[in-house]
């Protein structure tokens, strides 16, 4: 009995000191060569520059990464939330890998074997910091190892909310957006501490795959991934079961990125780009996050815009009229035709339209959009042939 107890107890302690020299040859082998980690205390992103008007009008961006970078001490913690909740529960007491996350993914990869899903990775947080920063986003088992390495490392030179900070500024979550205040602004028109428990699940949601999500094209995936995320901050304990069900059942209500409302100065702006280009150069410019108060008057601006428009309106209409800008097939899609022409410059507030019949005293026109309505030849007067 005892001579049976000895060799199990032997057999133990050899497949121990096997298992812990293959880690040892695993961290020797992988561990070498590996980016410089530290480099992430004095990490600062990219950061979108604005230029303003004197009165703080928006009139240009200019970013190779849109991102707004906002300390995490600044951050709601119903973001914060949201985001650990999602990404990774056991952030604030793991050593930089999670191993019960990774037994997870593991029988969720076996579960989904024979499908066309992609494979899970339990990764942390930290594990994202160091993919994202310091290595490639290839799938492989290589990676995985280094990228298991580099977050050890982390985690001994930075403090968590150092690491959450980089993450949340750092992660992408699609429109061509980056970090979290930049999507806030980008999905909602919101600032950070202006989201709902809902929006900022959310936004939560995004950083697996923020295409899959898109709350057009794929609204009800979007709700999906949200609702998910709202029910594991419920399990968590960050909001309690009724505020879930009730933020569940709010709709998800995005605004157009492209609603965002700029002066138009364009020859203005640019000579200040260039000033700026030539002051900082291209990495100040588009990576510097600089905030440009300029000289312009936006009042002026307009009543300049307006009046030189007017001007040029009633020059081209004293010189009568210069024929179309295309001639279309009306017996064919006059629709698709109209929508192909390229519009001239400076063709704003107007819109294209198309001749469909004179009739009487008026001309029947129809829109790229199906729309369509007459102009009253009391109208056209000044339509005369060109001089």
């Amino acid at each position: 009995m005892f001579r049976a107890a000895a060799i199990v107890l032997g057999g133990l302690f050899v497949l121990a000191v096997a298992a812990a020299s293959a880690g040892l040859y695993l961290f020797y082998h992988y561990g070498r060569g590996l980016p410089d980690y530290e480099q992430l205390a004095v990490y600062e992103p990219p950061t979108v520059t604005r230029i303003h008007a004197g009165d703080g009008r928006l009139i240009a961006e200019y970013a190779i990464e849109k991102r707004v970078f906002v300390p995490v001490d600044a951050m709601p913690k119903g973001v914060i939330n949201a985001f650990i909740a999602a990404e990774d529960k056991n952030f604030y007491t793991h050593p930089g890998i999670d191993i019960g996350g990774i037994f997870r993914a593991i029988l969720t990869n076996i579960e989904n074997l024979g499908s066309n899903k992609r494979p899970t990775g339990g990764s942390t947080i930290t594990q994202q910091v160091a993919k994202n920063f310091l290595l490639s986003g290839e799938v492989s088992l290589d990676r995985k190892i280094k990228e298991a390495i580099l977050s050890f490392r982390i985690e001994r030179s930075l403090s968590k909310d150092r690491i959450l900070e980089l993450y949340l500024n750092e992660i992408y979550l699609g429109y061509g957006t980056y970090g979290v205040a930049a999507a806030a602004l980008n999905y909602f028109n919101k600032a950070l501490n202006e989201l709902t428990v809902a929006e900022a699940a959310y936004l939560a949601a995004l950083p697996k795959a923020p295409n899959n999500y898109n709350p057009v094209r794929h609204k009800e995936a979007a709700v999906s991934r949200r609702n998910w995320v709202i029910d594991r901050m419920a399990e968590d304990g960050y909001i309690t079961s009724q505020e879930a069900e009730a933020t569940k059942a709010e709709p998800l209500t995005v605004r157009n990125p492209e609603e965002a409302v700029f002066i138009h100065a364009e020859f203005f702006v640019e000579e200040v780009r260039r000033e700026l280009l030539e002051r900082y150069g291209e990495k100040g410019l588009y990576e510097g996050g600089l905030s440009v108060r300029t000289t312009l008057d936006s009042r002026l601006q307009d009543i300049a815009d307006r009046t030189l428009r007017a001007g040029l309106i009633a020059y081209d209409r004293r010189h009568g009229w210069r024929g179309p800008i295309a001639k279309l097939a009306l017996a064919r899609d006059w629709r698709g035709q109209l929508a192909g022409v390229v519009p001239p410059a400076g063709l704003a507030p107007w819109r294209l339209a198309v001749v469909l019949k004179v009739d009487g005293g008026a001309a029947a026109i129809g829109l790229a959009t199906g729309e369509t309505g007459t102009i009253p030849f009391s109208e056209l007067a000044w339509a005369r042939s060109v001089l």
